[in-house]
């Protein structure tokens, strides 16, 4: 997995994760880069009203049941997003 940076939630302990640079993502969209899924978890509407090109749902309410169908490849990168770190989800 290639990381561009990493730091911890902004209003968590938590572990740090890898957070991918929104240049980087747009550049590897519009180059045709299918080495990874973006993929976002908020609910389908909220998802289909502001929809990255490329991009996968993947409510969160379901993520446990739906996995393996969605993401089918386990060693695949997955860059998760969502629309602000306001965001109850992020």
């Amino acid at each position: 997995m290639h990381v561009v940076r990493a730091e911890k939630a902004i209003e968590s302990e938590a572990t740090p994760v890898a957070v991918a640079d929104y240049d980087e993502l747009s550049r590897r969209i519009e180059d045709g880069d299918t080495s990874f899924v973006l993929l976002n978890v908020l609910p389908r509407a909220a998802f289909e009203s502001g929809r990255i090109p490329t991009s996968l749902n993947l409510p969160l309410s379901e993520l446990a049941e739906r996995a393996g169908e969605v993401l089918p490849v386990r060693d695949q990168e997955t860059v998760v997003y969502w629309p602000s770190a306001r965001c109850p989800l992020a």
